[in-house]
């Protein structure tokens, strides 16, 4: 398998780990999916450190600009599925209302896409799980905040 092959299959399984969070019952759990899957998918053995969603289209210059454009409607699927998921916990009241659903698919992809650069550069399975934590935490702290006020 090649290089791109390998990456192209691995980013497919980052959408299909990216579904499975989604389809938790609870928004908590699905923050948790998302991150912690992240987390773990970048660091499994065999899998590519880093994402070529993020580091492909970073990476093409201009004569690779389909390329380029083709990941960013593949992210902006993703996160457009992780909006609608958030809709849908809002509507359950699991969501504050103050909470654009859009805003925080948003910062959950920059939360993912991160994990990724620092898979990138080469974090252990240990450190990106204390990130992911760490993450789990302030979203957790900051949703908590802005119930109250």
């Amino acid at each position: 398998m090649t290089a791109m092959s390998s990456n192209m299959s691995s980013s497919l399984m980052t959408v299909l780990s990216i579904r499975q969070a989604l389809a938790q019952p609870s928004q908590r759990e699905v923050v948790a999916g998302l991150i912690h899957g992240t987390a773990e998918f970048l660091s499994s053995p065999g899998n590519p450190r880093g994402c070529l969603l993020i580091q492909g289209a970073l990476a093409c210059g201009t004569d690779a600009e389909s390329v380029k454009m083709a990941m960013i409607d593949w992210r902006k699927s993703s996160e457009d599925a992780m909006k609608k998921r958030l809709q849908q916990a809002q509507s359950k009241g699991e969501l504050p209302r103050e909470i654009q659903p859009a805003d925080f698919a948003r910062y959950l992809s920059s939360v993912m896409a991160g994990l990724g650069v620092q898979a990138a550069n080469r974090a252990t399975r240990a450190e990106l799980r204390r990130v992911a934590a760490i993450a789990l935490r302030c979203i957790e702290i900051g949703l908590s905040g802005s119930a109250s006020g």
